[in-house]
This record gives C-alpha cells, sequence and structure tokens, in this order.
C-alpha cells in the first residue's frame, strides 16, 4: 500500500474503506471483479453457492440488484484489516469458504465458521481502488471468479487472469479518484477530467455541472477516454445505479437533489419520491418523457466520448472554426446557462454551421 498510500488514507478518511485497518464500511455494495467489470457475484439458484452473472442476463433490475448487493462487516475472527461480507437480501448469511468453494451460509458461532468467512483485505498488486481478499485460514489463498464460480485459489491458480483475486466495489474505487480534489478547481477542469464525476467530493462541488455532462448525451461524457480501467464497462439501468451509487445514502428528501443534482437520473431515487421527475425536469432540464434538446441536427451522431478534448479547445478564440464538432459538447450548454461570459461559446456560428442553438 506504501506507493498509493495518499489514495489509501482518503478511502479510509472519508469513506471508511481503509486497506491497512480492521474497519468496515457497514454499507451495502455491489462487488465485481477487476478482470471482468460487467459481472457479479450472486446466490446460485437453488444452491448455496456463490456464482457470477453477466450483467446483459439481468432482466429483473430490481431483484438482481437485492441478491447481489453485499455488506462488507467487521472480520469474524477479529483479525486486523478484515472483512466478513454479509448478504444485503439474506441478512445473517455471509461468505464462506468450503472445500475452496465460495458459499454463502447462516452465521454460527463457532470458530470454523469464524475463520471461513474472515478475509484480509489489502492493495496487493491490484490496480489502485481495487483490492484482494485473502482467506485468513488460509493464508495465500484468494477469493477469485473462476468461469462462473467463485473459489478461493492461489496466485498461480488464478483461472487464466492474474487479475482474478482483485476486486472492486464504488466505495475502494474512489481511491482512483483521488487526485481529482487537487485537479478539478473550476467547471472548466470538470469538463476536462470528466471522470471526476464519480468522485464525492467533486460532486458536492460542481453537480450541476456534473449532471450536465453526465445528461448531455446518451453515452455519457464521462465514460471515456479517461474513466479508471476498473470501472464497470455496461450501459442500461444497473450502470446509473453504479456510477449514481451514493445517491440513496444522500438523498432523504427532495431538498437534498440540490446539492446532488445528478441524483435526478438515479433510477431507485425516481422510484422513491414521486416529487422528483417533476422537480428534475422543472430545475435541472431532466426530463425523462421528452426529447433531449441536445439531439438536435448536427450533434445526433456526434457522441461525448469522441469529443472528451473539447473543454480544452474552447479556451482558444474562434475554436469552432479548427473544431466545429465541439459546438456539440454538453459543456457548452452549461456554461451558457451558468456563466455570464459567452464571448467562447460561439452560439451564432455554431447555430449557422446546422448545431443546436443554446437560446432557444
Amino acid at each position: 500500500m506504501d506507493r498509493v498510500l495518499g489514495a489509501a488514507q482518503y478511502c479510509c478518511v472519508n469513506f471508511g474503506y481503509c486497506y491497512g485497518f480492521a474497519k468496515a464500511t457497514d454499507e451495502p455494495f455491489l462487488l465485481w471483479p477487476q478482470s471482468s467489470a460487467d459481472t457479479f457475484p450472486i446466490l446460485k439458484e437453488g444452491s448455496d453457492e456463490l456464482t457470477s452473472v453477466n450483467s446483459t442476463e439481468i432482466s429483473d433490475v430490481d431483484q438482481f440488484l437485492k441478491k447481489a448487493t453485499f455488506i462488507f462487516r467487521a472480520g469474524m475472527c477479529r483479525e486486523r484489516s478484515t472483512v466478513s461480507i454479509e448478504s444485503q437480501s439474506y441478512p445473517g448469511k455471509y461468505w464462506r469458504h468450503q472445500n475452496s468453494i465460495m458459499k454463502l451460509h447462516s452465521k454460527d458461532e463457532t470458530n470454523l465458521f469464524k475463520e471461513d468467512s474472515c478475509f484480509k483485505i489489502s492493495q496487493g498488486d491490484c490496480n489502485d481502488g481495487s483490492f484482494t481478499l485473502e482467506s485468513v485460514n488460509n493464508p495465500g489463498y484468494f477469493i477469485q471468479k473462476c468461469d462462473s464460480q467463485m473459489k478461493i485459489r492461489t496466485e498461480v491458480d488464478n483461472c487464466g487472469d492474474v487479475s482474478n483475486k482483485c476486486w472492486v466495489n464504488p466505495v475502494s474505487l474512489q481511491a482512483s479518484l483521488a487526485y481529482c480534489s487537487t485537479k478539478v478547481t473550476d467547471e472548466l477542469s470538470v469538463a476536462e477530467n470528466p471522470e471526476c464525476c464519480d468522485h464525492q467530493a467533486t460532486l458536492e462541488e460542481f453537480g450541476g455541472c456534473c449532471l450536465e455532462i453526465m445528461n448531455g448525451n446518451k453515452d455519457g461524457c464521462y465514460e471515456m477516454p479517461n474513466s479508471p480501467p476498473t470501472a464497470p464497462a455496461i450501459t442500461t439501468e444497473i450502470k446509473l445505479i453504479l456510477d449514481l451509487w451514493y445517491c440513496p445514502k444522500k438523498i432523504h428528501s427532495l431538498e437534498h437533489i440540490a446539492k446532488y443534482p445528478t441524483c435526478c437520473l438515479h433510477p431507485s431515487i425516481r422510484r422513491m419520491f414521486q416529487e422528483v421527475s417533476k422537480y428534475c425536469c422543472d430545475n435541472y432540464d431532466v426530463c425523462f418523457r421528452k426529447r433531449k434538446k441536445r439531439t438536435a441536427q448536427g450533434c445526433l451522431s456526434t457522441t461525448c466520448s469522441a469529443i472528451y478534448y473539447c473543454p480544452g479547445k474552447m479556451r482558444v478564440t474562434e475554436w469552432y472554426k479548427s473544431y466545429e464538432e465541439c459546438c456539440c459538447h454538453p459543456f457548452r450548454n452549461w456554461m451558457f446557462k451558468n456563466s455570464q461570459d459567452h464571448s467562447k461559446l460561439y452560439n451564432q456560428e455554431c447555430k449557422t454551421r446546422g448545431h443546436p442553438d443554446l437560446s432557444g
């Protein structure tokens, strides 16, 4: 952990996710392997074994979320830097290894169960923002995804990919975004580092700008090219829930939306509060029943990931002459709404070239 001490301390102090301390989050999260970011551990139907399921196979999102959400508790073995992983859907049932296979069993007070369900958490040689789960009573054996199975295996016996032993959840992912605290200082730097819209401190200060970026294009501006490699590559409702994992914790009434406007996009928040849809539509132009203005002619086939460089280019006088495609970047719309200086937006010039008119 020495090589990323700053990131680790950030996660520990701000989110309770401490690689070097026996401290658990006690918060429910999805969990995914670094090697396959579109698969998630879940209880196998009609069995006590844990298996992995691909997000493309999911038909009922709500049921999936209930079964695939787990809580990191302080390790039952009471050893430093350990966790025991409890199912949110089946309270009192924990991950434990049995004959090298990962299973979900009801808690009991035997020493064997406490040790079988206890895993030491560390970064090891995983990427920033991911971690290993090492068996306490089988040192050198790590929880790994092996095809559709979940097993404990050694680093050498790694099921075909050394990163199969590395795991990620939304809280640990904050470690790879710790640099955003110093990198993002104003709205323009948010647009230049759109992946920082996954960073909680950035969201708290620049939530409106992040909402504009996230809602500005069907593909989402912050998916490419700078998003952390461990971030899930999936789309659909599950991706929104993963990206906006903090919303259920932060939004307890309509007034909280003003501080975290990105939560207008969270499916569960919209279902939880009936007034949210109207409030978000009226105040942030996030209206799910009307076509977004930005899909106007000239921008229909433009994805934000393809023009990620535009905010930086917009600093240059008459940028539209060399970078006409930047007329489609949603950051222009945010600046039009929130900044008094429109000198670098070139609305008339973009409009003349067949791109959206910011004023109407």
